[in-house]
């Protein structure tokens, strides 16, 4: 009976460690997948000047479809057509992190281009060089300064959507959204780096 009870105490502390090793595993697979994509974009941009844009930056960039750069945990590792440079790796369901993504967004500086990593996997697993995207929080009775370029999302009509919709833009700015009965108003002010009071309490403001 005693050597069962060790045995019991023993997996319980190692089932949970193992899980924890394997989660981190699988979120260290998606940051190698989407940083073997770095340095074509970091060429591309010391040849052109700009990040690709079109229909299949993929083949601009000569690698493989997104659809190909898979592995044992990750669906696909996509390259955005917005000519920010955004790599996006994908989660699939057999991962722990399941729907989850890590996402790889350029910076061209001097002459280099710099990756900054974020991600909405759980902070316990995620690569150490990564900022999770959940420490971005809404802010209620807030909105954008004005004077910065605005994008308006209309497809954006809840929070989650305008959420994504912003930070998807890869850059510094000011993400605001007005709640309304049939939906929500969703703006992106780019490069704003703070917010304006508002007295409305159906107005949230959140910084990317």
């Amino acid at each position: 009976m005693i050597v069962v009870a060790i045995i019991g105490i023993l997996a319980a502390i190692a089932i949970p460690q193992y899980q924890n090793y394997v989660a981190r595993a699988q979120a260290a697979e998606g940051f190698s997948l989407a940083g073997g994509l770095k340095a074509a974009l970091a060429e591309y941009h010391n040849t052109t000047g700009v990040f690709p844009t079109g229909t299949d930056v993929h083949t601009e960039l000569g690698i493989e479809p997104a659809g190909n750069i898979t592995g044992k945990y990750i669906t696909g590792v996509d390259v955005s057509d917005d000519g920010l440079g955004t790599i996006t790796a994908t989660f699939g369901s057999d991962s722990q992190h399941g729907g989850k993504f890590l996402r790889l967004t350029p910076t061209a500086t001097d002459g280099a281009v710099f990756f900054n990593c974020t991600t909405d996997i759980e902070e316990p697993y995620r690569p150490s060089d990564c900022d999770s995207i959940e420490e971005k929080k809404w802010t209620k009775h807030k909105q954008c300064p004005r004077g910065f370029p605005a994008t308006d999302f209309t497809a954006a009509t809840t929070f989650g959507d305008c959420k994504n919709a912003c930070e998807a833009e890869g850059i510094t700015g000011c993400c605001f959204f007005r709640t309304r009965s049939t939906g929500g108003t969703c703006q992106f002010r780019a490069g704003a780096t703070g917010f304006m009071n508002a007295s409305a309490g159906n107005r949230y403001a959140i910084l990317f």
